[in-house]
């Protein structure tokens, strides 16, 4: 518990802080993932006695996440072609340090090839495969594309100015099940450790990361007038677009985020046969007030049912991007426009209000 708040969490800034200093932080995922809980510390950081602890207390396999383009460095290949895990966890071949160790499976054989791991001097002649470490693949985009423990790992080590690669380890109970929450906090007391949320993590990255620039803008015509159209690259490549009417100031303004789907957007398929219908709705409802934006998020999966680990989480595809993009074009209180009013909530940290909601009637 976090001290006289009674808060579960401790504080993400609090994490990083203790992350820095080489410390142990437990990160959960939500229940609708794995809802289990990891031991995450440093690569640079680590110490025999660190992968001592993984391996006594939380029991789980120790991994290494780190990024692609530090497996590309050191020649480290994924583990299979064709990866059907469930959550799309990044498995490449093992690997051990290809000197001062002696089987390798010792925690300081095991601490040696995580820390050369790390150093930035290492190349693909320090390791050996197979071995005793695995390696693991974390997306570029961090928890914001994949909210995942290789993600967050990966990311702490990042906010923390560290090598971005980090050992982890699941947590288990003395009977051999996974820990969840309660067991976690239980686990935390214990042995004196943080505890975060991957969930807390990503908004944190939400409220401090730049994840998008504007690329382009020129005015446009549309059955409801002229219009802006902004253009505005997110950090993944994709290219959202918004359509502006008017100056946009202090004062509510109307704003709709709408999130791309191909099937109803374009091909007029799916459940509602031809095609929702909301986002013209709204720019006509933005026309007629002269003074608002419609957003429209660019989504790789787009309305086709794709493997859960290709999702992009829906803090991100929902709220955050689309209050990135609000406030670059200049919002600071919005009236927004939603087929589901009472559904929405922005982070905190954006710098944005939503004065009122206004339900969108879907044409048929």
């Amino acid at each position: 518990m976090e001290g006289e708040s009674g808060k579960i969490f401790d504080g993400v800034e609090d994490c990083i802080a203790e992350f820095a200093r080489g410390g142990f932080v437990i990160v959960t995922d939500d229940e609708s993932r794995e809802n289990e809980g990891d031991l995450i510390v440093a690569a640079e950081k680590i110490t025999p006695e660190s992968v001592n602890t993984m391996v006594r207390f939380a029991r789980g396999l120790v991994c290494v996440p780190t990024t692609g383009e530090r497996l590309a460095e050191l020649g480290i290949d994924d583990m299979v072609r064709l990866n059907r895990d469930a959550k799309g966890t990044a498995f490449t071949v093992t690997v051990d340090a290809a000197s001062g160790i002696a089987t390798g499976i010792s925690a300081a054989d095991r601490a040696r090839t995580i820390r050369l791991m790390a150093d930035p001097s290492a190349g693909a002649s320090d390791f050996v495969s197979p071995g005793h470490i695995n390696p693991l693949r974390a997306r570029p985009g961090g928890v914001l594309q994949r909210a995942g423990h290789t993600e967050a790992a990966v990311d702490l080590a990042k906010l923390a100015g560290l090598y971005p690669c980090a050992a982890i380890c699941e947590i288990m109970n003395d009977d051999g099940t996974m820990a969840r929450l309660p067991d976690l906090l239980e686990f935390k007391k214990r042995h004196n450790l943080k505890l975060m949320s991957v969930a807390s993590l990503i908004e944190y990255r939400l409220r401090t990361d730049t994840l998008i620039r504007r690329v382009f803008e020129r005015d446009v015509h549309t059955a409801f007038g002229e219009f802006k159209l902004v253009g505005l690259r997110a950090m993944d490549g994709r290219v959202h677009y918004a359509l502006v009417k008017g100056s946009i100031g202090s004062g509510p303004a109307l704003a709709r985020v709408h999130s791309e789907n191909v099937f109803e957007d374009m091909f007029c398929a799916g459940e509602t046969a031809g095609g929702s219908g909301s986002f013209a709705v709204a720019l006509e409802m933005i026309a007629r007030a002269g003074c608002g934006a419609a957003v429209y998020i660019s989504q790789p999966n787009s309305g086709v049912k794709v493997p859960e680990g290709e999702v992009i989480p829906p803090t991100m595809r929902d709220y955050g991007m689309g209050a990135q993009i609000l406030r670059e074009l200049g919002f600071k209180k919005i009236r927004l426009l939603t087929t589901r009013p009472g559904l929405h909530r922005i982070p905190e940290g954006f710098g944005l209000e939503i004065s009122e909601e206004i339900k969108i009637e879907e044409r048929k």
